[in-house]
């Protein structure tokens, strides 16, 4: 009995000193795991484009951008087009981050005389360390305002009519610094199409990748399902775009393939009717200028 009430009182002693060197390095621990860094994935892709549709790229907070989009006509036109030179749609458009979860944008295209308004919050952004996150999510939103004036009138009388909507969900993932890849769900409605055999609402999935040549030069391909929407007069194609884009500090270029002759996400996912493996080819270009107001985040 005493030796068994000697080895209760030196445990009891030596307690309190084992339970203080657990709590410590439980602490150690917790401040190490608490010290760790976040690493986001940064560049997964140069632009806030793929080629034609959108990316999960967003803009960091006070950033403001100016973006010009240009697409000539069908290469198919031959020299008395001038390869499509003679034909094209502009867009302007320009661009502000209130913070770095969300982007706004307004722009004007010569297609329809169209006005359009988006915006992309970010839901989850790929990092690693402290906070681990295998993907980037991003919400896209976007309304789109034809303001051409119709033949009949009372089509003119119907601002509704002129309306059409967009929602993306864009998920992407840079797997290593040489490859990125994204998809996007897309839903597309159009309050006004053009004959009753024409579907107002149309769903698409979309795939793109990124594929770095050099420290800011990326080869990019985009392509896009689009459900079944011919007429007995129309066929469409699925948009499929081939590309390259370079960056400098405040620059964005890029140059690129493409069979649809559109930009806003409504009429390129509703609207091509070229054929990109029949020569039914657009050559296109965007450049993007960002600036930084006030202190730079």
């Amino acid at each position: 009995m005493k030796r068994i009430f000697l080895f209760l009182s030196i445990l009891l002693l030596c307690a309190p000193f084992s339970l203080k060197a657990q709590l410590d390095d439980l602490e150690a621990q917790l401040m190490s795991e608490m010290e760790k860094p976040v690493d986001y994935a940064v560049s997964t892709f140069l632009s806030e484009n793929i080629v034609v549709g959108q990316s999960t790229t967003m803009h960091e907070k006070n950033n403001l951008s100016i973006i010009f989009k240009h697409h000539f006509g069908s290469l198919k036109g031959g020299p008395k087009e001038i390869f499509g030179l003679n034909d094209a749609n502009i867009y302007v458009g320009l661009g502000y981050a209130p913070a770095d979860w969300v982007n706004l944008g307004l722009g004007y295209g010569t297609y329809n005389n169209s006005f359009n308004g988006d915006a992309k919050f970010r839901i989850l952004r790929q990092s690693t360390g402290r906070i681990f996150m295998p993907v980037n999510l991003v919400l896209y939103g976007a309304i789109n305002c034809r303001t051409q004036q119709y033949a009949n009138p009372d089509m003119n009388k119907n601002f509704a009519g002129r309306l059409d909507y967009t929602v993306q969900a864009l998920i992407s993932r840079r797997f290593c610094d040489i490859f990125s890849l994204q998809i996007a769900p897309t839903y597309v409605h159009r309050n006004l199409v053009a004959t009753a055999a024409n579907p107002n609402d149309l769903f698409a999935l979309g795939a793109g990748a990124s594929f770095r040549l050099l420290k800011n030069l990326r080869l990019n391909l985009e392509y896009y399902w689009v459900t079944d929407h011919d007429t007995p007069k129309t066929k469409y194609y699925d948009p499929f775009s081939i590309g390259v884009s370079y960056q400098t500090s405040r620059h964005t270029f890029e140059l690129f393939l493409s069979n649809t002759e559109f930009m806003e996400s409504n009429y390129f996912l509703t609207s091509t009717t070229g054929n990109f493996f029949k020569g039914d080819i657009h050559i296109g270009f965007n450049c993007a200028i960002n600036f930084t107001l006030g202190k730079k985040h």
